[in-house]
């Protein structure tokens, strides 16, 4: 999905799947991923975490994981 998602131009991944550094080599990524860390993966919870989401976006993307969490 990462590979489809640089070739289709995307700047960046969002996520909310913790398990991804586990599924995918880090050292190879093609896009940077963001992932959205909160205690369970409800709109009401994910919504205060969308500020620091867009944040990371404004930055100069590296290939990297981040995450984001209040």
């Amino acid at each position: 999905m990462l590979s489809l998602a640089a070739r289709e131009g995307f700047d960046a991944m969002i996520t909310v799947d913790r398990g991804i550094q586990h599924q995918q080599n880090l050292d190879a990524l093609p896009i940077p991923v963001i992932i959205m860390l909160a205690t369970r993966n409800r709109l009401i919870e994910l919504q205060p975490l969308v500020p620091l989401v867009a944040a990371v976006l404004a930055e100069n993307l590296q290939t990297r994981v981040y995450r984001v969490q209040k």
